[in-house]
């Protein structure tokens, strides 16, 4: 069985030490983000979720860092690190058709009409005296294809402007932008659900940029391992998560923009002030005493990227298994590369090789990985000092440093020009040897690890 709510996740995060409760009054338009941003220095192995449980002028509590390492994302599917790429595999190749439930613990609470007001909830400001305002960040975006009516799950951000509307920014390429621009062709309302504080597998699928068309939700069922249970909205025709802990219900009206931004974007720069698409909220439902889910943004490492670096390595090997390049060792998206650069090791079987794997990387994710670096298998990918070592010595750069021009590119990207927005390069590194080379010059792997073991009788500083 799934963990079947954001409740449930953060009792399995305690279990195993990975949750910090604070019960010092904090405020919510510094002092959270600021605390969390230093909590995602430590090393990985020392991360926690925080949850804020005295937010100056507040009931509800707030959670943050939720996702801020790998093991932490294993814990909400319920696995290892060493099992989340098979999970993922397995979610893409059987999502489960969730489950229609007639009650819901986020139902709860109920506000319809004038009695719609967005700021009861905590909503912080990711990035302090820079931020137009308080964003929601970790609002899971239902919506439905007209088209189709097939669902589509996103996470979009979300500057709150008023008791009962919202700014939302949705990116060209965004599956969110693409199903909102032909209810626009229709002159149609698009109807929404933000979701927050949902089942950790939600989150997950939700940020995976999974292939147009299929249903986040059936994924999310598919990385639980069990139906995700969802529940008709008060006052429109989508469905959510029942166990969530708060559901904003809305339109979004067609060909209506306004400003907003700026905002703290994942590349670590201030995305502009902008004109974008609002959402004006027709209901809420939320559970007692909710939690107020908020993810990370800003400067990497942050746990929004960690979330969607996570899904897209899942992805990407179950893309190298299925188009049939051979012999992939692994991927690692870099913590602090914003999703645009990633390292692949190979046991290279043929000419063209490398090549093919790049391609493989675009094909499936045009706007992302700028930079691809492939290595042989002994490299260990997660080493960046292994991975420059390969760079420096099996690189030669005219013949080894590939350049794409005019490929398609983040729009959020801020070393592209404004106009050439959306329109970027990339390139492929192949750091794998060529020929025969010489041993490595490294005493045995079995003697440095017995000095490993006997580290501590030295008397030389431990190991960070």
């Amino acid at each position: 069985m799934m963990i079947d709510d954001c409740r449930e996740f953060l009792l399995e995060l305690e279990k195993r030490d990975r949750l910090k409760k604070i019960d010092v009054p904090v405020d919510k338009d510094w002092e959270i983000s600021c605390i969390a941003r230093h909590a995602m220095k430590l090393p990985t192995k020392e991360r926690s979720a925080i949850l804020f449980e005295n937010v100056r002028g507040f009931k509800y509590p707030v959670l943050i860092n939720a996702f801020a390492s790998h093991e932490m994302y294993a814990i909400g599917m319920e696995s290892t690190i060493e099992g989340i790429h098979e999970l993922w595999h397995s979610a893409l190749q059987k999502p489960l058709e969730p489950e229609l439930v007639n009650s819901a613990s986020c139902k709860e609470n109920v506000l319809l009409g004038d009695k719609v007001d967005l700021n009861i909830f905590p909503h912080i400001i990711s990035t302090p005296k820079k931020d137009a305002g308080p964003y929601i960040t970790a609002g899971c975006v239902v919506t439905k294809d007209p088209e189709t009516g097939g669902r589509n799950v996103g996470i979009y951000r979300c500057m709150i402007k008023s008791k009962n509307k919202l700014g939302i920014h949705m990116a060209p390429a965004n599956h969110g932008n693409i199903i909102y621009s032909k209810y626009e062709e229709r002159d149609k309302p698009m109807e929404v659900a933000i979701v927050i504080g949902t089942p950790p597998t939600v989150t997950m699928a939700a940020v995976a940029r999974v292939p147009f068309g299929v249903d986040e939700l059936a994924v999310s069922g598919g990385l639980g391992k069990s139906p995700l249970k969802v529940v008709k909205c008060e006052t429109v025709n989508l469905e959510v998560p029942a166990n969530s802990e708060i559901v904003i219900e809305g339109e979004i009206p067609p060909k209506l923009k306004e400003p907003e931004g700026p905002f703290g974007e994942f590349f670590g720069y201030m995305g502009e002030e902008i004109m974008s698409p609002v959402v004006n909220v027709k209901g809420i439902t939320y559970r007692n005493d909710p939690i107020y889910q908020v993810l990370l943004q800003q400067t990497s490492p942050n746990e929004g990227n960690i979330l969607k670096d996570v899904a897209m390595e899942a992805i990407l090997t179950w893309t190298f298994k299925i188009i049939g390049i051979p012999r992939v060792t692994g991927i690692h998206i870099g913590e602090t590369s914003a999703g645009e650069s990633v390292v692949v090791g190979i046991k290279k079987i043929y000419p063209g090789h490398v090549l093919a794997v790049a391609q493989a990387c675009w094909a499936a994710y045009p706007l992302a990985f700028k930079q691809i670096i492939v290595v042989d298998g002994d490299c260990d990918i997660f080493d960046p000092a292994d991975v420059e070592w390969r760079i420096a010595t099996c690189v030669q750069p005219d013949r080894d440093i590939y350049i794409v021009p005019n490929f398609a590119g983040s729009a959020l990207d801020p070393s592209i020009p404004k106009e050439r927005q959306g329109q970027g390069s990339k390139v492929c590194i192949d750091a794998t040897r060529k020929f025969k080379y010489p041993k490595v010059a490294l005493p045995p792997k079995e003697l440095l690890h017995k000095v490993k073991q006997q580290w501590g009788s030295y008397g030389l500083p431990e190991f960070s």
